[in-house]
């Protein structure tokens, strides 16, 4: 069963998460654009020169010529989502020629990226949603880096397999132990000892912007949450949350 349940989203991957994001991510404001080369595994270098970024995802999975692949051709559409970063690349919503859904739904949903919090925030929330429920698609049935020990989420309650992850994004869930203020920072604890599960801290200053997107630390206690963010260690794996795209619900 587990194998054939498998099987059966690996084939919905096409399907599932198209249709919420043609409607949220696409705009009538798209730019055309003639491919010259890829400079890395999500830069696009165009024929004019300008480089454009694919927004919302890092992607450890994907090889530059599967990403020529799925762009089919070297003309497509784009989506702009400036500021450009500091290398002078635009971050970007890119579709392949007479699609409807962003080329980064795709690459979420056959598990050759995870998506990155930071800079979500540009897209419409229905955006946001529908790129999430790519990437749920390909988690779900562990494909791509999703089964990759590497990048395979992590337990928030397992230390020591998320300091493997030190200086490197990560995916972790677990369920909140206790939310703690102190000295200007919130620490919300996966665990009663801080050297064996994961820590998130939130800075005061950022208390409010979490707040008003329904994601109050304090409310938090005894919640399933799923966090993403750089691990750092101080007295045991930590991840810093400055933007509400880094926690997701779990437990809905």
């Amino acid at each position: 069963m587990a194998r054939g349940a498998t099987y059966i989203l690996a084939l919905a991957v096409p399907f599932f998460p198209m249709a919420p994001a043609q409607a949220a991510c696409r705009d009538e404001a798209l730019s055309h654009g003639r491919m010259a080369s890829l400079a890395d595994d999500r830069a696009l270098v165009l024929a004019d020169g300008r480089k454009l970024i694919l927004a919302g995802i890092e992607a450890p999975g994907i090889a530059p010529s599967r990403l020529g692949e799925m762009i089919g051709g070297d003309t497509f559409t784009f989506r702009e989502l400036p500021p450009a970063d500091r290398y002078g690349r635009m971050p970007a919503l890119a579709f392949a020629d007479g699609a409807d859904a962003p080329l980064q739904s795709a690459v979420l949903a056959q598990g050759q990226s995870r998506l990155t919090p930071f800079g979500l925030a540009r897209l419409p929330e229905g955006c946001r949603a529908a790129l999430r429920a790519a990437e749920a698609v390909a988690r779900l049935a562990k494909l791509g880096v999703w089964g990759d020990p590497r990048y395979a989420m992590r337990h928030a309650d397992r230390a020591a397999d998320l300091l493997k992850d030190r200086g490197h994004m990560t995916v972790a869930e677990g369920r909140v132990v206790s939310v703690r203020e102190s000295g200007g920072v919130i620490y919300v604890n996966f665990g009663r000892r801080w050297s064996q599960a994961l820590t998130v801290t939130v800075l005061k200053r950022n208390e409010k912007t979490l707040t008003a997107a329904g994601l109050a630390p304090r409310l938090l206690e005894n919640r399933r949450i799923r966090v993403r963010g750089w691990v750092e260690e101080r007295n045991g794996p930590r991840i810093e949350v400055s933007v509400p795209e880094q926690i997701e619900m779990a437990d809905k």
